[in-house]
């Protein structure tokens, strides 16, 4: 079993890899200016270059998945992040037995069970994710998944554009311009659980169904600092 890699090696590893890659594509001159760039050792650099393994690729033999495997769980993890509906830590564990399923079709069959593996532990989600720094847990805040569903560029960029329309054929002055904040609770919704998603997506939001039964905070500020009371509806 392999031992957890802390926060401070697993940001030095990305930096490394960051390194050579911003190397490879031009946007850095030399590994050396990599290096200096991102604060990370020269020979790090140039050992990563020449092809060193990194710890988690060296210890690969000792873990439940392949570096290949667990790559492709890390990005089913992005894609559901993307999605707005982040995985729970059980269901990571669950899609890696899945994945490990597949290694004995073909193998085993109704008669015959040639290949057995033990059920996977739930501190290895958590190891999972020392090796995957881009992973984090987090209680996601919720949205109702309405709100995912009818939210897309063309409608966006349509709102803005009829919004600055109307200011300009009518004149409308900043101190008539008012930004609105909501926060609210779904009432008999189940309470946010832990979750697990891709940092580098910046979505910190899960999606449910949601009632149409909501008590909502709303506080108004002008866009020269004026304040309206806030409204409490229920």
């Amino acid at each position: 079993m392999t031992r957890p890699i802390n926060k401070e090696k697993r940001e030095r590893e990305r930096k490394v890899a960051e390194a050579v890659q911003g190397k490879l594509s031009g946007k850095y001159e030399s590994y050396a200016e990599a290096a200096r760039r991102l604060g990370v050792p020269e020979s790090s650099v140039y050992a990563r270059a020449s092809g060193r393994q990194t710890r988690t690729e060296a210890n690969e033999y000792n873990q439940l998945l392949s570096a290949e495997e667990e790559k492709e769980l890390a990005r089913w993890i992005r894609r559901l992040t993307d999605s707005a509906y982040p995985p729970k830590p059980y269901a990571v564990r669950e899609m890696a037995e899945a994945i490990r399923t597949r290694r004995v079709i073909g193998v085993n069959d109704a008669s015959i069970r040639r290949v057995c593996y033990e059920d996977i532990g739930e501190q290895w989600v958590k190891r999972f994710m020392n090796r995957h720094p881009e992973l984090e847990s987090l209680i996601a805040e919720q949205i109702e998944a309405a709100r995912i569903q009818e939210t897309s560029r063309p409608v966006l960029e349509k709102w803005f554009a009829d919004v600055k329309s109307i200011i300009d054929e009518f004149n409308i002055q900043p101190r008539d311009i008012y930004n609105m904040d909501e926060t609210g609770f779904s009432i008999g919704s189940i309470k946010a659980t832990r979750v697990i998603v891709d940092r580098t997506s910046n979505i910190w939001y899960s999606a449910y169904p949601g009632r149409q039964e909501w008590v909502t905070a709303i506080e108004c500020i002008t866009m020269d600092g004026k304040v309206i009371p806030p409204m409490i509806n229920f």
